[in-house]
């Protein structure tokens, strides 16, 4: 549910923005700018957040030891 309600409100922002750049600027910024910002979004909300989870499971495995030590 959390995970649907993230996906609603990045798409909600990416629509707001590409709505006002179209605006403003019109189609192909538009565009670059929509993508950029669902990419965006989806990378901070999601892909770094899992890989952190997943980097922190392997340490939990290992004994708390990583490579980074």
């Amino acid at each position: 549910m959390a995970i649907a309600g993230l996906v609603a409100v990045g798409l909600a922002v990416t629509v707001a923005v590409l709505l006002v750049v179209s605006f403003v600027a019109g189609g192909a910024p538009a565009v670059i700018v929509g993508v950029f910002l669902a990419s965006l979004i989806t990378a901070l909300w999601f892909v770094f957040p899992l890989a952190r989870r997943e980097e922190a499971e392997e340490s939990r495995a290992s004994g708390g030891r990583t490579m980074h030590q």
